[in-house]
């Protein structure tokens, strides 16, 4: 089974400085999202064109569920928008 999940927040920000939060600091997710207390690069994951890296792992602080690996699928440096899938675990 396939699950998409989309979703839309509104940031009182420029969008560079999001673009750098979000996709330049991709691994760093668990510096500002509560569910992540933790995260970090996936070393053998080569980032795209413009990416610092390629994937992350994540732990969460979600009883049960173990470390998910999310990766770039697709990612546009100029127009600011990237795609990701988990790859192991659940996002």
């Amino acid at each position: 089974m396939r699950m998409q999940i989309t979703s839309h927040t509104t940031i009182n920000a420029p969008a560079s400085d999001v673009w750098r939060v979000i996709a330049h600091q991709f691994d760093a997710i668990g510096e500002w999202a509560s569910a992540i207390p933790t995260s970090y690069a996936a070393p053998d994951a080569p980032p795209p064109v413009g990416a610092e890296v390629g994937a992350r792992v994540c732990a969460t602080s979600v009883r049960g569920f173990k470390d998910i690996r999310e990766q770039f699928i697709a990612y546009d440096e100029e127009a600011m928008r990237f795609v990701y899938e988990a790859t192991a675990g659940l996002p």
